[in-house]
């Protein structure tokens, strides 16, 4: 019981923090975008091979960032349904496992933080036992006795 309470406030954890790395993606995205003073350059004259390429690299980031989160966000609700409604154990932990290795692939390194989250649910959710709860008897016995 407590690994089922535990895997579902890890990967609720990991969802948000991946909700706020595609957020950071938008934003910085947007910002590098939409900033009218930059003008195809950054504010900085003296050096614009410098500043056009530190534009392009956030920029990239950005949208790197964007990817990322949305695939990270969609792939861990979709493992936190399997593994609450369903409650099955090692798919939506294999599929946590991917979600965090494909974050911290995709961003090489930045989103190391949120893909260690997601990670660590998909192993609490693949160790954990089953819920003898959830379960009903193995046999059922539908036949009613006639007198």
């Amino acid at each position: 019981m407590f690994q089922r309470i535990a895997g579902i406030i890890i990967s609720l954890a990991g969802i948000i923090a991946a909700v706020i790395q595609l957020l950071f993606g938008v934003f910085s995205y947007v910002g590098a975008r939409v900033d009218s003073t930059t003008g195809g350059y950054l504010r900085t004259e003296n050096d614009r091979i410098t500043s056009g390429g530190s534009l392009n690299s956030l920029l990239s980031f950005g949208g790197h960032a964007f990817i990322a989160g949305i695939l990270c966000c969609v792939v861990s609700a979709l493992a936190l349904y399997l593994f609450l409604k369903k409650g099955q154990r090692i798919l939506p932990g294999l599929l946590f496992l991917l979600a965090g290795c494909s974050n911290c692939l995709i961003l090489f390194g930045a989103g190391l933080p949120v893909g260690i989250i997601i990670v660590i649910a998909g192993i609490v959710v693949i160790t954990g036992k089953p819920d003898p709860l959830n379960h009903g008897p193995l046999i059922q016995n539908n036949k009613q006795m006639s007198d």
